[in-house]
């Protein structure tokens, strides 16, 4: 009776995808059937998918479907472990094809049938072994990856934006990234940039490099299937949280077995030396480490509390330049835009265009002043002192509280319970710290030769927000009924509160 032959090849890890490692493979399958007289009927491959890591193997679960239909005799594989390296896997195995019997067929293995108790038996010992070595490999990796990451260096492997495998900087895709932290700083959303990199400038930010998205540059560097992606928010997103920009090394452990999402909070995972400082990588940095971290405190302030609060947010798309920056007169918070409003549901309702065009025309003469500079000058460096000493010492407390838990005096839920009170105070500092510090939060308009053509020059909303945030308090007292909106009228409706 001719026996029939499925062949399953599988690769954990083929970083260039060549597939090199499976033609291996399928080369000594193909001679272990034909040696044994064998028609091979089928193949399964699953490249670059971890047999222990739990991840779905999709022609795995095809090729058991496939068995237990009846299509094929025998699985041939090159060894146990391109199989299975999971004791747990390797029962669900069983378990689906009770009662029908499962034969497979390796270099290591033999022909072996498993209906019978002592091949079942053997085969289990052995994948206890394949699981065995694959857990205390994956400790060492680990371990190595650490000490790799103090030391200054991570594993050459799948290119950063902006770097190639090697770290070394691609000076067209650095631009980009530079671009992308210059003007987040200065107020444009990341909606925004996102667009103008795409090449949308209706944003109003022509200037921005145009690139592809970094999926289509890989692909194409790889001789594969281009996809059909933009450069999205979420793409902006990571560049402006992603220290190695900065020349940093992150390191992000697992936790329960899986890896991290560290997106939002990747100074979290930044490597440290004893003292606390962060480890300076080999590799060059593309934004310098000052502005790494004034990006990182902005985008904190769009992070919500641990009690499911909203901290006040800070770079959002706007459509609108007032929405969220001008305040309720009434419960002082900020008004939200509606069709042709702004308005705190409840206290006021302001039609949109009247208070704009007054709260613009009011920043233009203040920008328009031959004293500007005199006006703004404010002397903030007492109280910025105070708060760099306060934050100083909120991180000491953290540092020795992790110190005493490594050393075992303390458990980890109390070095948690530290750690969440003293980041919540060092939030709260940082966001009374950025307005005191000595840069032009408005993006240059205020050194500008002439700060009302640089103020009218600006279309992206996010950035005309700035301004206006850097320069004044808006508050939007409720109509009063009975009283037509007039440029007079809306003197007293629009309370401006020079900063």
């Amino acid at each position: 009776m001719e026996t029939r032959a499925a062949i399953y090849l599988r690769i954990s890890r083929d970083i260039e995808m060549t597939g090199e490692a499976i033609e291996r493979q399928r080369e000594d399958c193909e001679t272990t059937c034909a040696v044994k007289h064998w028609t091979v009927v089928g193949e399964y491959v699953d490249q670059s998918i971890s047999a222990f890591s739990g991840k779905t193997r999709p022609q795995f679960d095809r090729m058991i479907r496939d068995y237990k239909s009846g299509l094929f005799d025998v699985i041939v594989a090159w060894k146990l472990d391109r199989l299975t390296r999971s004791t747990a896997n390797f029962s669900a195995m069983l378990a689906e094809l009770q009662g029908q019997g499962l034969r497979i067929c390796t270099s290591d293995l033999g022909d072996v049938d498993l209906s019978r108790a002592d091949a079942k038996f053997t085969t289990n010992i052995l994948v206890n072994v394949a699981e065995f070595e694959s857990a205390r490999k994956s400790e060492r990796s680990k371990r190595a990856n650490l000490q790799r990451a103090k030391e200054g260096y991570i594993k050459p492997g799948t290119r950063c934006f902006g770097y190639d495998g090697r770290f070394n900087v691609i000076e067209s895709e650095a631009r980009v990234v530079r671009a992308i932290y210059e003007q987040y700083l200065k107020g444009s959303s990341m909606n925004a940039i996102s667009r103008a990199i795409s090449g949308d400038t209706s944003e109003g930010l022509p200037a921005m490099p145009r690139c592809d998205a970094p999926s289509v540059i890989f692909a194409r560097e790889r001789n594969k299937p281009i996809p059909d992606r933009k450069w999205t928010l979420s793409i902006t997103q990571t560049i402006l949280r992603n220290p190695k920009y900065a020349g940093y090394i992150a390191y992000v452990p697992t936790k329960n077995g899986k890896c991290q999402s560290p997106v939002s909070h990747w100074s979290d995972f930044i490597v440290r030396d004893a003292s606390g400082n962060p480890v300076k990588a080999a590799w060059p940095a593309i934004v310098d480490e000052e502005t790494w971290w004034a990006v990182q405190r902005k985008r904190d302030k769009n992070r919500f509390r641990q009690d499911g609060s909203p901290i006040d947010r800070c770079g959002n798309a706007r459509r609108h330049f007032g929405a969220g920056v001008y305040r309720c007169g009434v419960c002082g918070g900020p008004v939200r835009s509606g069709d042709a409003s702004y308005r705190c549901d409840g206290h006021v309702c302001r039609m949109r265009d009247k208070v704009d065009k007054y709260v613009l025309a009011v920043i233009r003469a203040r920008l328009g002043r031959p004293d500007l500079k005199n006006l703004l000058e404010k002397d903030a460096s007492p109280r910025l002192r105070e708060i760099e000493d306060k934050l100083r010492e909120c991180r000491g407390r953290i540092e020795r509280a992790r110190d005493d838990y490594r050393h075992e005096l303390i458990d980890g839920e109390l070095y948690s319970d530290v750690k969440a009170e003293q980041d919540a105070m060092i939030a709260r500092l940082e966001g009374e710290r950025i307005p005191l510090q000595p840069i032009d939060a408005t993006g240059g308009i205020l050194q500008a030769d002439d700060p009302v053509a640089a103020f009218d020059a600006l279309e992206d909303p996010g950035q005309i927000a700035a301004v206006i945030n850097a320069l004044c308090t808006v508050t939007l007292m409720p109509h009063r009924q009975g009283i037509k909106s007039t440029w007079e009228t809306l003197e007293k409706d629009v309370l401006i509160v020079w900063k």
